[in-house]
């Protein structure tokens, strides 16, 4: 054997498998047609996504043993919704006690990645509804922290976001000029936002100033507003990692006589 091709064994590594981060990573590599059934149901999923004005295509439980591509397969997938133009998000549930809030803490995270190109969600969401509500340019750029945010620019975007979708418009606004802090550049602006989406009080009274009440709003509305203003922009891919802990949590509740089980 050549020290070339012995130096090439040595390289090879067995014990690999992909974790959570590698779904946002671009694959070194894929077998087209490995999984075909799967990855056309999920297709057809995006598809009918696409062409729904509002209702949302039945999710896709998957099953498998460790090391059969179910992480790899979630990796595929978003690089599909970002050629759809759309969202990915990979949800991590944890604690079953704590659903709501896990699912606000992942969209959250994710919508600080990129789906595919460079920018983040965050981003190209804001930059995209600000186009489809006819935004004018100082508007747009400013909502997507293209340029220093004002609250003259934040209440004219929802001024036209109730104009273009009055239902989404009057729910999420709160939840839309959050994201908009968010999306600035500016620590104690993004801090705002980030504490109005973390469901916590404002007792400081720093919403104010921009449109928003001091009051919490629950997480499940907050999941809510988000899935809406996605919605508007193009088809959104919520992915559940790791689900059997949620269950098996849920199931001891259960069996230990939570609200709905036995006493």
């Amino acid at each position: 054997m050549t020290d070339d091709r012995a130096k090439a064994l040595e390289a090879l590594r067995f014990n690999w498998a992909p974790v959570a981060d590698d779904v946002w990573r671009p694959a070194p590599f894929h077998v087209e047609g490995l999984h075909r059934a799967t990855e056309r149901m999920v297709l057809q999923g995006i598809d009918d996504a696409l062409r729904s004005v509002d209702a949302s295509p039945i999710g896709l439980a998957l099953q498998g043993q460790r090391g059969t591509g179910k992480t790899h397969l979630l990796g595929w997938v978003r690089e599909q919704i970002h050629v759809h133009d759309g969202y990915f998000f990979l949800v991590s549930l944890l604690d079953a006690e704590g659903f709501w809030a896990s699912v606000v803490q992942s969209l959250d995270e994710g919508l600080s990645r990129s789906a595919g190109g460079k920018a983040a969600q965050l981003r190209t969401l804001l930059r995209d509804l600000g186009d489809r509500v006819g935004a004018p340019r100082t508007v747009r750029r400013a909502v997507a922290g293209d340029t220093t945010l004002t609250r003259e620019s934040l209440d004219a975007f929802i001024e036209l976001l109730c104009a273009y979708d009055p239902l989404v418009g009057r729910e999420c606004q709160e939840t839309a000029r959050a994201l908009a802090l968010l999306a600035s550049d500016s620590a104690p602006m993004r801090e705002v936002g980030e504490t109005y989406l973390q469901s916590i009080s404002d007792d400081h009274n720093e919403r104010a100033g921009w449109g928003m009440r001091r009051t919490r709003r629950p997480a499940e509305l907050i999941v809510r507003d988000l899935s809406w203003l996605l919605a508007l922009s193009g088809p959104t891919v919520i992915a559940v990692d790791q689900i059997d802990t949620l269950i098996a949590q849920s199931a001891k509740t259960l069996r230990a006589g939570g609200p709905d089980g036995p006493v």
